[in-house]
C-alpha cells in the first residue's frame, strides 16, 4: 500500500467536505437558533443547553461521512 494513495484519498475527502456537509444545513441552522436564543445578553452557553440540536448536526455529518445523503426532512438513503 502506497502513502501516496493514503493522502490522495484524504484530500479528495477534505474537498468534498464542503458540499457534503452543505446537507446538514437545516440542522445546523436550528443549532445555530438555539444557541443564539439561549446565550442572549450575557449568558454562557453550557454544555446540554443546545444538546438535541448539536446530536442531530452530528448524527447527520456522521451519516454523511459515512457515504450516506441526508434530505432536509431527515430522511436518510444511501
Amino acid at each position: 500500500m502506497s502513502g501516496t494513495n493514503v493522502w490522495t484519498r484524504s484530500r479528495e475527502r477534505m474537498r468534498r467536505f464542503p458540499e457534503l456537509f452543505a446537507q446538514c444545513s437545516g440542522e445546523a441552522a436550528a443549532y445555530g437558533k438555539c444557541v443564539t436564543a439561549t446565550t442572549t445578553g450575557r449568558q454562557e452557553l453550557r454544555k446540554d443547553l443546545c444538546g438535541q440540536e448539536g446530536s442531530e448536526v452530528d448524527h447527520s455529518a456522521q451519516h454523511i461521512s459515512a457515504g450516506h445523503i441526508v434530505h432536509s426532512a431527515g430522511h436518510i438513503v444511501k
